[in-house]
């Protein structure tokens, strides 16, 4: 099956325990860093931001001064160890995650494409059968379940083909379906 890699940005996660989770399905995930010149200016406005000399900033992070500053001074190339971004973002009052963010972590995700697809459309088409504007009387999650994947697919492109007509001031739908075919 196809397979593809989605970068997701630490801020996107609301815990960092569902990393790798799309809707109730796990998947592989790994850690990437990507570069991030701005960081250590970045840190270095939130230092100065807090009112923190080098030397008072390194001690409540637990490193010394002379390493927070060349950490202030890099252009971002490499990554630090990930209980040091802990400790930097609590002594400077900052999100976990905030701080991965800047610092260009990112979690690459692998998903079945088709796989995924698959629940899009089933969830466009549940939300588009069952909404109040649009359902037919009386129907139900269950007789959803009796539409084949095909006709779900047709109806999903229907809709969207309306949708499109109606936007760019084609016929009304009601014209189209009332018109007597010339032969």
């Amino acid at each position: 099956m196809p397979k593809r890699t989605v970068l997701i940005s630490p801020l996107d996660i609301d815990d960092v325990s569902d990393i790798g989770r799309v809707g109730a399905k796990k998947h592989q995930t790994r850690r990437v860093w990507l570069s991030a010149p701005g960081f250590g200016g970045y840190l270095r406005a939130k230092r100065v931001e807090r009112n923190l000399s080098l030397r008072k900033a390194g001690e409540q992070v637990g490193i010394s001064h002379t390493y927070l500053g060349q950490i202030e001074t890099s252009n971002g190339e490499s990554h630090l160890p990930m209980d040091l971004y802990e400790r930097l973002a609590e002594a400077y009052d900052l999100d976990d995650r905030e701080i991965l963010d800047r610092a260009g972590c990112r979690y690459a995700v692998v998903e079945d494409v088709a796989e995924r697809l698959r629940d899009l459309e089933e969830d466009r088409f549940t939300r588009l059968m069952l909404h109040p504007r649009f359902a037919p009387p009386d129907i139900t999650e269950e007789h959803l379940k009796l539409f084949p994947e095909a006709v779900r697919k047709y109806i999903i492109e229907l809709v969207q083909n309306v949708d499109h007509n109606a936007r760019e001031g084609g016929p009304e739908v009601l014209d189209v379906m009332d018109a007597v075919e010339e032969k």
